[in-house]
């Protein structure tokens, strides 16, 4: 059971973790889902929309009825929500491969040493790249670009997670009500 005053304490701390109070911390709240894009519905996205629709024909056959085109959308949606996903996830890692500025730790001390050495020499920074990739910068490049995403990379796994389980439950949907049609006696859906 809670003591008088713990339950003080927190009912202090709730008044206190009210969210953002200043304009600017809302306004930074409310983009805190659109960050990536992958919250908003494939329905609602002009890209992906036509895409859902085409696969969910395909996956309901050509004389399916409404609610087995229902179905279909749903797997159809998750289907392509997941394709949306690892295409977010592959350009995020390709856009921190392809950063020229992006320095592992192990790098930035003698990087610095070169580039001031450049500068001492006037010359531009091409000798310092030179020595990036004759030292194997790469190999240990791809170990902290993971490092740095990994916040980014766990928010896009969640949801790749939670498609999947949505397609998953949408396919069994989805296959109990051709079963039912055709034990009913009802015309079986070309797949």
């Amino acid at each position: 059971m809670t003591s008088e005053r713990q339950a003080r304490a927190n009912r202090a701390n709730a008044r206190a973790s009210t969210g953002p109070k200043t304009a600017v911390g809302k306004a930074r709240a409310r983009r805190n889902a659109l960050h990536h894009g992958l919250a908003v519905s494939v329905f609602d996205d002009a890209q992906w929309s036509p895409e859902v629709e085409m696969l969910a024909r395909q996956i309901a056959g050509a004389n399916a009825d409404a609610e087995l085109l229902f179905r279909a959308r749903e797997i159809a949606q998750a289907q392509i929500e997941i394709r949306r996903v690892g295409g977010y996830r592959a350009r995020l890692t390709e856009q921190a491969y392809a950063d020229p500025h992006f320095r592992t730790r192990r790098r930035q001390g003698p990087d610095r040493s070169i580039e001031e050495q450049c500068r001492r020499a006037r010359t531009n920074g091409a000798f310092a790249r030179k020595v990036n990739a004759i030292t194997g910068e790469d190999r240990a490049k791809g170990g902290e670009i993971f490092d740095r995403l990994a916040r980014d990379l766990a928010a896009i796994d969640r949801y790749e997670r939670r498609a999947r389980s949505r397609r998953k439950f949408a396919i069994r949907k989805f296959d109990t009500l051709r079963i039912e049609r055709i034990a009913g006696g009802g015309r079986p859906e070309a797949r």
